[in-house]
């Protein structure tokens, strides 16, 4: 089980803060880049200590070095679970979807917005517009990640936690921003 530091919990906190000021676009990308790298984080902590040929295994070329194999190997080591392991495929093909299109397209267009509505590590209590959905279950899914929550439950701080980041992003931005 990784543990959180109250460094690597502030900067999570800037994230989430970082997320707010993006565009949908923006949001998609650097929330699964950032989920992207814990992954590879939580992979290195349970490879040997063989910096070498575990930086050859995960690097770009590699054949851990795509989301997708991260994801399954995760899974397959036992590091996550299956219902985050389909959050985070589900996740990632939420980024695909934005990455890919030269549209401008946003959260609430059909196909996003279906794929936000399957997310399961959501407070499905205190979010109820696609980007919230997906904000939430980036923010959940680190949880996961780092055993700071189970699987699929939420602690109270936690809730609390997204409830704020919620009603930060219900608020609405000026012109300028």
């Amino acid at each position: 089980m990784t543990y959180i530091t109250p460094e690597r919990l502030a900067a999570i906190g800037k994230f989430q803060d970082a997320l707010l000021a993006e565009t949908d676009r923006g949001c998609a990308l650097l929330a699964i880049a950032f989920l992207d790298e814990e992954l590879r984080k939580l992979l290195v902590d349970s490879m040997a200590k063989d910096r070498k040929v575990v930086d050859d295994l995960l690097s770009s070329t590699g054949p851990i070095g795509s989301l997708s194999s991260r994801i399954d190997l995760s899974y397959a080591l036992g590091r996550i679970s299956v219902s985050l392991r389909k959050d985070l495929h589900l996740l990632r093909k939420i980024r695909n979807d934005f990455g890919h299109s030269p549209d401008p397209i946003t959260f609430s267009i059909p196909a996003i917005a279906s794929r936000c509505r399957e997310l399961r590590h959501v407070d499905a209590s205190n979010v109820t517009l696609p980007r919230e959905m997906f904000v939430s279950c980036v923010i959940g899914a680190l949880g996961a990640i780092h055993g700071v929550l189970p699987p699929s439950d939420f602690s109270p701080l936690h809730a609390k936690r997204k409830l704020s980041l919620v009603k930060k992003m219900r608020t609405p931005r000026s012109p300028t921003q």
